[in-house]
């Protein structure tokens, strides 16, 4: 069949401009929707660009009929930052994302996406440009590119019509990742910096939060290599959580997280303060589930137990690790208690309170091999505990018997 080819869809046919005897424009054109309806739109401004305003405004009108969504008001002339803004309001308002995660895909939005391919058009934004962003981001910021692969493969759900087809398929299958070393403590390790913990405990302070703060430092780090747990996790226990078993052994029940919430609300400038004033102001809130949404139940050991124990009988607002007025641990602070402690020692520069973790699960992978370990762990897939908490030591065949016999 020949004739005139059919206007795509989303888009309009030729458009008609005319000038009136008042000097009004009035426009007339055909859109043809996203689903196929075409229709005959007519508008009058008072100026060529007013006219076209209005004329676009009425073909939003007809697509926000027919879906009901604001997902109705993208064309293929929207650019990337609306539809990362629009998948990011719905990021905020799933019941199912944990807040980290939703703080994660926001900072990848705003941090990476926007800046460098916001301003383009939808219609310009291939799968090529778009795996180009996505290994350039890789090569600097790892976790950052899968994170932001992530968003985009939910802007081409969220985008429909308006945004090309082939955005998936120029996505890379796989971004390498850059893993670093994994250092975990030994034996001797661990003995060097529960000394190093407790001679700076006696350190002369000026008041009694600093001691306060070293005290909780090194039960958080007890409990942490007696269990195997996150810090967030520790941070989260309640003295319900806490259960001696008949045999005498402490079995503590895992479903909670200590986590920060980013201020939102209205933002105020004030004066004489480098930062700006928040309606409600960010905070370290208990976030009722773990990583893995999974509720867990975890032996303690010796050492573990007897700091659970102590801390459960003494809570008076439930927390086993609190502040002074009973709030939620605030993370930041513990680690920076952690950083001033190992200042200058050998330490320096790699511990952290998650190195305490690797240690647990690289002295139960020497022990029990790397299946107990990742069930130590909790971790669903044995590879992430090899390539992240197991240090990588190379062994060489025993051929002792082979090198005795030259001599």
């Amino acid at each position: 069949m020949t004739g005139r080819p059919r206007t795509s869809l989303g888009t309009w046919g030729k458009l008609a401009y005319t000038t009136l005897a008042d000097g009004r424009v009035r426009v007339s054109g055909a859109y043809r929707d996203p689903w196929g309806t075409t229709h005959r739109i007519q508008r009058t401004g008072g100026s060529r660009a007013a006219a076209d305003k209005l004329r676009l405004n009425a073909a939003q009108k007809i697509n926000g009929r027919r879906t009901g969504s604001s997902m109705s008001t993208l064309t293929s002339e929207s650019t990337i930052r609306e539809l990362a803004e629009l998948v990011l309001r719905e990021y905020e308002q799933s019941a199912d994302l944990a807040t980290q995660t939703v703080s994660r895909y926001r900072a990848s939005i705003r941090n990476h996406i926007i800046p460098t391919i916001g301003d383009l058009l939808l219609d310009e934004v291939d799968g090529h440009l778009l795996g180009e962003f996505l290994t350039t981001l890789n090569s600097k910021h790892p976790s950052e590119a899968r994170s932001c692969r992530t968003i985009i493969r939910k802007m081409h759900t969220k985008g429909g019509r308006a945004i090309r087809d082939d955005w998936i398929s120029g996505l890379p299958k796989r971004l390498i990742r850059r893993r670093g070393e994994v250092r975990a403590l030994s034996a001797n390790s661990v003995k060097a910096l529960f000394t190093m913990l407790e001679s700076d405990s006696q350190r002369p302070r000026g008041g009694p939060k600093s001691r306060r703060a070293h005290d909780t430092l090194r039960d958080v780090l007890t409990v942490q290599l007696g269990t195997g747990l996150r810090v967030s996790e520790v941070a989260a226990f309640r003295a319900e959580d806490v259960v001696l078993r008949p045999d005498g052994r402490v079995q503590v029940s895992v479903h909670g997280a200590v986590v920060y919430r980013e201020a939102s609300g209205t933002r105020t400038t004030v004066p004489g303060r480098k930062r700006p004033v928040y309606e409600t102001p960010g905070r370290y809130i208990i976030q009722e589930h773990i990583k893995t949404n999974q509720k867990r139940l975890v032996w303690a050991d010796e050492w573990a137990a007897a700091v659970l124990l102590r801390r459960a009988g003494a809570t008076e607002s439930g927390l086993l690790f609190a502040t002074e007025t009973g709030q939620p641990l605030n993370l930041n602070n513990l680690r920076r208690t952690l950083r001033e402690v190992i200042g200058g020692s050998d330490f320096e520069g790699w511990l952290s309170t998650h190195t305490m973790r690797r240690t647990v699960g690289n002295a139960v992978a020497r022990e029990h091999g790397e299946e107990a370990a990742a069930a130590a762990l909790g971790h669903a897939s044995v590879a992430t505990t090899r390539e992240s908490y197991i240090e990588r030591v190379q062994m060489a065949p025993d051929v002792s018997s082979v090198t005795s016999q030259l001599r």
